[in-house]
């Protein structure tokens, strides 16, 4: 995949760096809209009872 990218002494930086960012713009939102479940669920074993 990343020959499609890089070749030989050229890369598309802007493409490269558009498409990390695209990559990741689906976990950020998971993340953004999970977020208060994921913190309550990774503090529920830390509270002692």
């Amino acid at each position: 995949m990343l020959s499609f990218f890089v070749s030989v002494g050229v890369s598309d930086w802007g493409l490269i760096g558009a498409t990390m960012v695209l990559s990741s713009l689906p976990m950020i939102i998971v993340y953004m809209i999970g977020n208060e479940k994921i913190e309550n669920a990774l503090t529920a074993g830390a509270i002692l009872k």
